[in-house]
C-alpha cells in the first residue's frame, strides 16, 4: 500500500498515466471510426442487396407489377428495412436507373478513350451504345 502511495505520488507516474490515458483515448478513437466505417460499408452493401433484389423482381415482373413486399421477399429482408432505405418504388427505380446511367457511362468513357480522333471517337461510342442495348437490354429498355 505504501508503495502504491508513493507511485501515484511521484509526478514521472502521473505524466505516465496520463500518456496511458491519452493512447487509450487514441485507440477508442480508432475504434470508433473503424466501427463506422464498418457501419458504412454495411449500409452499403445492405443498399446494393436492395437494388440487387430489385432489379431481379422489377426485370422479371415489370414496374407496375412489382410490390415492395416482392422486393423485400427477393432481398430476404423485412419490408421495413426496405423503407428504411428507400421511401417507395420510384426511389429505387431511380437507383436502377442511377446503375444504369453509370454502365452506360463507363462504356463511353473506355470508348472514348480507345480513338485517336473525332470521328473515332463518336463512332465508337456509338457502337458502345449499341453493344449496352445488347449487354445490357433490361438497363437499357429501363432507360429508353
Amino acid at each position: 500500500l505504501a508503495r502504491t502511495c508513493r507511485e501515484r505520488q511521484n509526478p514521472k507516474n502521473l505524466i505516465m498515466g496520463l500518456n496511458s490515458k491519452k493512447k487509450n483515448k487514441k485507440y477508442e478513437h480508432t475504434e470508433r471510426n473503424n466501427d463506422e466505417n464498418e457501419k458504412r460499408v454495411e449500409k452499403v452493401r445492405r443498399n446494393n442487396e436492395i437494388v440487387d433484389a430489385a432489379e431481379t423482381v422489377i426485370f422479371e415482373k415489370g414496374m407496375a407489377n412489382t410490390t415492395m413486399e416482392d422486393i423485400a421477399r427477393e432481398a430476404e429482408l423485412g419490408k421495413a428495412t426496405i423503407y428504411g432505405y428507400y421511401k417507395s418504388k420510384d426511389e429505387i427505380l431511380l437507383a436502377i436507373n442511377e446503375r444504369a446511367l453509370n454502365k452506360l457511362a463507363e462504356l463511353f468513357r473506355n470508348a472514348a478513350h480507345l480513338g485517336r480522333n473525332g470521328f473515332e471517337k463518336v463512332y465508337l461510342i456509338g457502337k458502345s451504345y449499341f453493344a449496352f442495348s445488347k449487354d445490357y437490354a433490361n438497363y437499357y429498355n429501363l432507360i429508353s
